[in-house]
């Protein structure tokens, strides 16, 4: 199944109010996701997969934030934090690093945290899968889906 595919079956199964969205330039960076949608930073988010103590977990925060290393071990009570390499979030993911997208079957069997920055957002854009891809959804309907514990880890 192509990574896109991935995606769209997601959101189909389950039922989920989103729309992907495709560009003819990459958008693996918040940047250049925020030149080509004309959608502020702040409102692009991040996917991240870290290993916690040797447990992957997820994190998503604002585009314009930055992980706050700290913060994550303390709520995750964690002496070792580190963000998965590319190969890494490849092997487990089947995606690429700007690619990652929450709204796959992975994070039904991860623990996800979400900065609480998010939650006063409408609308986000979130990963679509592939590099020309992004998803459109509400933040009610993501926080929904993938039943995040919400705290502050950015800076």
């Amino acid at each position: 199944m192509k990574k896109n595919e991935i995606i769209k079956k997601f959101i189909k199964d389950r039922n989920i109010q989103a729309e992907i969205l495709y560009f003819k330039d990459t958008v693996e960076s918040v940047e250049a996701a925020s030149k080509a949608s004309g959608i502020p930073p702040e409102k692009i988010v991040k996917t991240l997969l870290v290993k916690v103590n040797g447990e992957i977990i997820a994190v998503l925060i604002p585009g314009n934030n930055r992980l706050d290393y700290k913060k994550l071990k303390k709520v995750t009570n964690s002496k070792r934090v580190r963000l998965l390499y590319p190969h890494e979030v490849k092997n487990i993911s089947g995606f690429e690093i700007g690619e990652v997208s929450p709204l796959t079957p992975l994070f039904t069997k991860l623990k996800v945290i979400a900065d609480r920055k998010i939650q006063d957002l409408d609308v986000v854009l979130v990963g679509g899968g592939t590099l020309k891809s992004l998803v459109k959804i509400k933040v009610k309907e993501l926080i929904r889906v993938i039943d995040p514990l919400i705290t502050d880890v950015t800076k």
